[in-house]
């Protein structure tokens, strides 16, 4: 739920509303008032702003948020909470377990479309240097795994010409 509106009363909020009341006290057709900040405010009702707030989400994660009255605006503002270093180095082996699934995957998938490369008659047909080129082409992507464990750019082994 996205807060778009206080109401305030003796200088505190009093209620959050994702939308202004269809009818509110005494008003009926408070929704329709949207525009009339003016009017708004002189009752009690202000519109959220927002203050831009970036924060490293590699350091703290987003738990709500407060609201306040400031210079005759609700100004709402983010919580924030420190992860904890066992969740950053769960989050990091997570991320590391995702990588080498899709290097796998991708390496799977170079492997299945060589594999007309290690039929006898195409051996026979393109030669013994061509068949060991495939060869050392399909040890390489096979060996992948073995090079990486963390996230990084990964030098994809070329199918020979």
């Amino acid at each position: 739920m996205m807060i778009q509106w206080v109401y305030v009363e003796n200088d505190e909020i009093i209620e959050k509303h994702e939308w202004l009341p269809m009818n509110w006290r005494n008003y009926s057709g408070l929704h329709l008032s949207y525009n009339d900040i003016n009017f708004l405010n002189s009752i009690g009702w202000y519109k959220v702003v927002r203050e831009d707030q970036t924060y490293d989400t590699s350091n703290y994660r987003l738990v709500g948020y407060n609201y306040s009255l400031e210079n005759n605006q609700a100004i709402e503002t983010v919580v924030l909470e420190e992860i904890s270093q066992q969740e950053k180095d769960f989050a990091i082996e997570q991320d590391n377990i995702h990588f080498m699934s899709e290097l796998r995957s991708e390496r799977n998938r170079l492997l299945r479309e060589s594999d007309w490369t290690q039929l006898a008659d195409v051996i026979e047909r393109n030669g013994q240097e061509w068949y060991q080129n495939w060869s050392t082409y399909r040890q390489s992507l096979r060996d992948l795994p073995s090079n990486y464990s963390t996230r990084t750019e990964i030098n994809w082994p070329q199918p020979p010409l």
